[in-house]
């Protein structure tokens, strides 16, 4: 019978931090430096976390009507991108949780933003 040894973990993951949003989450990422976590959820909701404490820096309650179906970060610029059922694709402005475009595409839903 082989012999079963347990190691501390030695992988890049560790305890952290958790957070919650308002319904099932959807779509989110991390900003470029690692600054936030973005999440959309299922009510339409879009919140922002910070990255080291986890403490909530914004909520945006309903703002994708249906529900978020994607997001995405901007690869450089604390910016993030989210669509959803509503047909509109919302660039947020991650340190003040603003709006800086919405971007109205049509009646159907946006599955994919990047």
């Amino acid at each position: 019978m082989s012999r079963l040894t347990v190691h501390a973990s030695r992988g890049v993951l560790r305890r952290g931090w958790s957070a919650e949003v308002g319904d099932y989450a959807i779509a989110g990422g991390w900003t470029s430096r690692g600054e936030a976590l973005v999440v959309g959820d299922a009510a339409g909701g879009v919140y922002a976390f910070d990255g080291k404490s986890g403490a909530t820096k914004w909520t945006r309650r309903g703002v994708h009507e249906g529900g978020v179906l994607a997001a995405a970060s901007h690869p450089s610029q604390p910016a993030f991108a989210t669509a959803g059922q509503d047909g509109r694709i919302l660039v947020w402005s991650v340190a003040e949780g603003q709006v800086s475009q919405a971007i109205e595409v049509g009646n159907g839903w946006v599955e994919n933003v990047a």
